[in-house]
């Protein structure tokens, strides 16, 4: 049963994923590189999405670099000590009476100095820090989404191209049996037992097949190209889904419970959350401007100096000298900075409120969406795969109607086209069910790589689709045989005799 509650696994557990992970990239991109065509499952292409998807690899250095903010701004609260020193060159001519002459003094001096300043009291800088760490927990929760957004695209892109995969095979599956249907109606129309319009609507349909294979294979690589740009690897055969696909309603059926999870759990609407905390903080940061700084100055160093010359002779001096002192400083008028600063600053708050009050309505909506997509896909499976089997069980009546000259080709057309647009339909239910599911338990903040294990039991290794599998027929050349060729040459030359003696 799927569960709103969060799903926990043990550190050993963890482990051991992670080994197997990581094994698996290993042996994954070994045969990848080598050319080979193995196939991989939804786990095995988690684990090349986890090492090479570049969103990912962005987020963390996002939030390794948010996460220096907080000894930044706590460095303005510890002391800072200096040292320096200095060495200068002095000289002085003094010109002594009228005919004394003058008098030249030089000399050179240096000195040493170390040098503390230490913050006693800065509202601004204590709230900086608070600030910084509101930032880092942001940024924490946006890695987290980071890597359940990974998750869902992963297994959107990953059933996105079994999607495609099964829709062109289920379009060669239509073609080659429009094909048989076309060489049908070509031998009755030689012995005379059908018009000459029943092979002209069946190869039309049958170049209409064509055109849609052409499609098909069209979406298949560009949902092949989406998948490769996450795993950073071209994509070879991928797991299908096995016939017996394991369907289950959510638990609680209630979709409020659901709403109520997601506006709970959501990483999007908790980082939204923190937001409003941080424009909070600027507010009280721009205000704080106002209050007086309080600040302990401390300075040590050591003095020499060297002076010589004219009448004063020589002088040697040094000198050990210290001081403390503590200095109060308050802003009395910036020019209005402090108060544009403070309402632009409280604007941005209102702002946020706004944002993350509309971001809470998108969760809502997007949550009970996602619940009803789910409920949806299960209901839809049920009934398109009896439309299948009556589809199926249509075709063939009007097969034998056909045979018996009670139907004609179009009706054995459509019929035919009915039981693949059914199939089609059910495919596709199919794997809307596990991305709804998926898209679900992220709403929720729930998605975790425990619910890609979960899904991953329920694929199997198969080159063609099961349920497409019964009907296929023998694989025809898509240019045509020469068989083909002249039976049509031959068909077409009977129906220009047969106009030419109408006229």
């Amino acid at each position: 049963m799927m569960s709103a509650s969060r799903s926990q696994s043990s550190p050993a557990s963890r482990g051991q994923t992670v080994l197997r992970r990581a094994t698996l990239s290993l042996v994954i991109g070994l045969s990848l590189h080598a050319g080979q065509a193995a196939a991989t499952d939804l786990l095995d292409i988690y684990a090349l999405a986890e090492q090479n998807d570049q969103q990912l690899r962005a987020a963390e250095q996002q939030r390794l670099s948010i996460e220096q903010n907080i000894p930044i701004e706590r460095a303005d609260l510890l002391p800072q000590i200096g040292a320096g020193t200095g060495v200068q060159f002095e000289r002085t001519d003094t010109t002594i009476g009228e005919t004394a002459g003058a008098d030249s003094t030089d000399g050179f001096s240096g000195n040493i100095a170390l040098t503390l300043d230490q913050s006693v009291y800065n509202r601004t800088d204590q709230l900086e820090l608070g600030r910084a760490e509101l930032e880092v927990h942001q940024a924490a929760i946006d890695y987290e989404q980071a890597r359940q957004d990974l998750i869902l695209r992963t297994g959107q892109a990953y059933f996105r191209v079994l999607n495609a995969d099964a829709q062109l095979q289920l379009a060669q599956a239509n073609r080659t049996a429009l094909k048989r249907q076309l060489e049908r109606a070509q031998r009755q129309y030689e012995v005379g037992q059908v018009a000459v319009t029943d092979v002209a609507d069946a190869q039309s349909e049958y170049d209409q097949a064509n055109a849609q294979i052409i499609a098909a294979r069209n979406e298949l690589n560009n949902a092949r190209a989406a998948l490769e740009t996450i795993i950073g690897q071209p994509v070879t055969d991928l797991d299908d889904i096995r016939t017996n696909l394991d369907v289950t309603a959510p638990e609680p059926a209630e979709p409020e419970r659901w709403i109520e999870l997601a506006l709970e759990q959501n990483l999007g609407l908790q980082s939204a959350a923190v937001g409003t905390q941080i424009a909070q903080q600027a507010v009280d940061i721009n205000r704080s401007a106002r209050m007086p700084t309080v600040g302990l100055n401390a300075q040590y160093g050591f003095d020499n100096s060297y002076s010589g010359g004219g009448v004063t002779g020589q002088d040697r001096r040094g000198s050990l000298n210290g001081s403390v002192g503590v200095e109060v400083e308050m802003p009395i008028y910036t020019g209005g900075r402090i108060n544009s600063r403070s309402r632009q600053a409280a604007f941005d708050y209102q702002r946020s409120q706004f944002d993350l009050d509309g971001q809470r309505r998108q969760v809502r909506q997007q949550t009970s969406d996602s619940y009803r997509g789910v409920q949806t896909s299960i209901s839809e499976i049920t009934a398109f795969r009896q439309a299948v089997e009556s589809a199926r069980t249509s075709l063939v009546a009007t097969e034998a109607g056909y045979g018996v000259g009670t139907r004609t080709i179009v009706d054995v057309l459509n019929a035919e086209l009915r039981v693949f647009e059914a199939m089609a339909d059910y495919l596709d239910a199919r794997y809307n069910y596990i991305t709804n599911l998926l898209q679900l338990k992220a709403d929720t903040g729930q998605l975790t790589v425990v619910d890609l294990e979960a899904i991953n039991r329920q694929l199997t290794e198969q080159e063609t689709n099961a349920l497409i599998a019964p009907l296929m027929g023998r694989d025809d050349d898509e240019r045509g045989s020469v068989t083909d060729t002249d039976m049509m040459q031959r068909v077409l030359e009977r129906a220009r005799r047969t106009v030419d003696d109408e006229e």
